[in-house]
């Protein structure tokens, strides 16, 4: 067994695959790591009522058409303004997960004039 490692992690392909898991797995630290710092203090404090949210997802660029889709699995959107997609019933546990996808910059609490 030990022979068989040792020839896999001599390899081109062994080393590669290697790499790969690895850039992968600190990639996933990042996202998990930065997470915490997307999420609004106020935002936070709601989700720890444990009821769903409305919350504003602010992107780094004009969102199109993928991004709405793939957030309206999270929430029901209310609108779009700019680059910032209104969500609403957001479930407490689902504001983790969208503060780890890679192209979310924030999430903030929607605005009074949005609601």
């Amino acid at each position: 067994m030990r022979r068989l490692l040792s020839a896999f992690l001599r390899s081109t392909p062994g080393r590669t695959i290697v790499v790969v898991l690895v850039a992968a797995l600190a990639w996933q630290g990042y996202l998990y790591a930065a997470a915490g710092s997307k999420i609004d203090p106020e935002v936070a404090s709601e989700v720890e009522a444990g009821e769903p949210v409305r919350v504003t997802v602010v992107l780094g660029f004009t969102p199109e058409r993928f991004h709405t889709l793939y957030l309206q699995d999270y929430g029901r959107v209310m609108g779009i303004d700019g680059n910032e997609i209104h969500l609403r019933a957001v479930r407490p546990e689902n504001i983790a997960r969208l503060a780890r996808v890679y192209w979310i910059d924030r999430l903030e609490p929607v605005a009074e004039e949005d609601r």
